[in-house]
Protein backbone atom coordinates (compact mmCIF):
# COMPACT_ATOMS: atom_id res chain seq x y z
CA UNK A 1 0.00 0.00 0.00
CA UNK A 2 0.77 3.46 -0.95
CA UNK A 3 -0.10 7.02 0.02
CA UNK A 4 -2.35 8.83 -2.37
CA UNK A 5 0.39 11.53 -3.74
CA UNK A 6 -1.94 14.04 -2.90
CA UNK A 7 -0.42 16.42 -0.84
CA UNK A 8 -2.11 16.37 2.58
CA UNK A 9 -3.38 13.53 1.73
CA UNK A 10 -3.33 10.31 4.16
CA UNK A 11 -5.25 7.72 2.60
CA UNK A 12 -3.29 4.25 1.68
CA UNK A 13 -4.28 3.48 -1.41
CA UNK A 14 -3.54 -0.30 -3.07
CA UNK A 15 -0.85 -1.16 -5.70
CA UNK A 16 -1.83 -0.74 -9.45
CA UNK A 17 -4.48 2.43 -8.71
CA UNK A 18 -5.27 4.81 -10.89
CA UNK A 19 -2.30 7.01 -10.92
CA UNK A 20 -1.75 6.16 -7.51
CA UNK A 21 -4.58 8.18 -6.38
CA UNK A 22 -7.46 7.09 -3.98
CA UNK A 23 -10.83 6.83 -4.84
CA UNK A 24 -11.91 10.45 -3.72
CA UNK A 25 -8.89 11.91 -5.58
CA UNK A 26 -9.36 9.92 -8.91
CA UNK A 27 -12.62 11.26 -8.64
CA UNK A 28 -11.70 15.00 -8.51
CA UNK A 29 -9.53 14.88 -11.54
CA UNK A 30 -12.07 12.57 -13.34
CA UNK A 31 -14.05 15.20 -13.13
CA UNK A 32 -11.81 17.93 -13.80
CA UNK A 33 -10.86 16.39 -16.86
CA UNK A 34 -14.62 16.35 -18.10
CA UNK A 35 -16.69 13.72 -20.08
CA UNK A 36 -14.95 11.55 -22.68
CA UNK A 37 -17.42 13.49 -25.13
CA UNK A 38 -16.10 16.77 -23.82
CA UNK A 39 -12.54 15.89 -24.65
CA UNK A 40 -12.59 15.24 -27.91
CA UNK A 41 -14.01 11.39 -27.83
CA UNK A 42 -18.04 11.57 -28.96
CA UNK A 43 -20.14 9.47 -30.83
CA UNK A 44 -17.93 9.06 -34.11
CA UNK A 45 -14.60 7.53 -31.75
CA UNK A 46 -17.21 6.00 -29.52
CA UNK A 47 -19.10 4.17 -32.51
CA UNK A 48 -15.64 3.35 -34.16
CA UNK A 49 -13.99 1.72 -31.14
CA UNK A 50 -17.14 -0.44 -30.79
CA UNK A 51 -16.63 -1.69 -34.06
CA UNK A 52 -12.76 -2.82 -33.66
CA UNK A 53 -13.49 -3.99 -30.64
CA UNK A 54 -16.39 -6.39 -31.81
CA UNK A 55 -14.03 -7.57 -34.23
CA UNK A 56 -11.12 -8.50 -31.35
CA UNK A 57 -14.36 -9.98 -29.57
CA UNK A 58 -14.94 -11.94 -32.37
CA UNK A 59 -11.60 -13.60 -32.48
CA UNK A 60 -9.88 -11.58 -35.32
CA UNK A 61 -6.11 -10.72 -35.11
CA UNK A 62 -6.52 -7.06 -34.71
CA UNK A 63 -2.81 -5.55 -34.84
CA UNK A 64 -1.44 -2.15 -33.98
CA UNK A 65 -1.07 0.27 -36.55
CA UNK A 66 2.51 1.55 -35.51
CA UNK A 67 4.45 -1.41 -34.22
CA UNK A 68 1.94 -4.59 -35.42
CA UNK A 69 1.86 -6.10 -31.93
CA UNK A 70 -1.37 -8.39 -31.59
CA UNK A 71 -3.99 -6.43 -29.83
CA UNK A 72 -6.03 -8.19 -27.48
CA UNK A 73 -9.12 -7.77 -25.19
CA UNK A 74 -9.54 -4.51 -23.88
CA UNK A 75 -6.09 -3.22 -23.60
CA UNK A 76 -5.66 -0.68 -27.06
CA UNK A 77 -6.34 2.73 -28.39
CA UNK A 78 -8.15 4.30 -30.95
CA UNK A 79 -4.92 5.97 -32.22
CA UNK A 80 -5.35 9.33 -33.63
CA UNK A 81 -3.28 11.92 -35.97
CA UNK A 82 -1.40 15.04 -34.10
CA UNK A 83 -3.76 17.45 -34.71
CA UNK A 84 -6.59 14.86 -33.03
CA UNK A 85 -8.51 15.26 -36.85
CA UNK A 86 -8.40 11.46 -38.10
CA UNK A 87 -8.27 8.35 -36.20
CA UNK A 88 -5.76 6.40 -37.81
CA UNK A 89 -6.67 3.15 -36.22
CA UNK A 90 -5.92 0.56 -33.25
CA UNK A 91 -3.27 1.37 -31.67
CA UNK A 92 -1.53 -0.31 -28.47
CA UNK A 93 -1.25 1.70 -24.98
CA UNK A 94 2.77 2.08 -25.50
CA UNK A 95 2.43 3.08 -28.85
CA UNK A 96 -0.88 5.32 -28.25
CA UNK A 97 0.76 7.07 -24.88
CA UNK A 98 4.58 7.48 -26.97
CA UNK A 99 2.53 9.53 -29.43
CA UNK A 100 0.65 11.60 -27.66
CA UNK A 101 3.64 12.93 -25.45
CA UNK A 102 5.25 13.38 -28.65
CA UNK A 103 3.00 15.42 -29.79
CA UNK A 104 2.30 17.43 -26.39
CA UNK A 105 6.11 18.01 -26.32
CA UNK A 106 6.32 19.69 -30.37
CA UNK A 107 3.15 21.83 -29.32
CA UNK A 108 5.68 23.41 -26.03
Amino acid sequence: MNVCPVPGCPTLVPPGAYRGLCDQHRAERDQQRGTPTQRGYGPAHQALRAAWQTRIDNGETVRCVTCGVHLRERAWHLGHDDDRTTWIGPQCVACNLQQAGRASHRQG
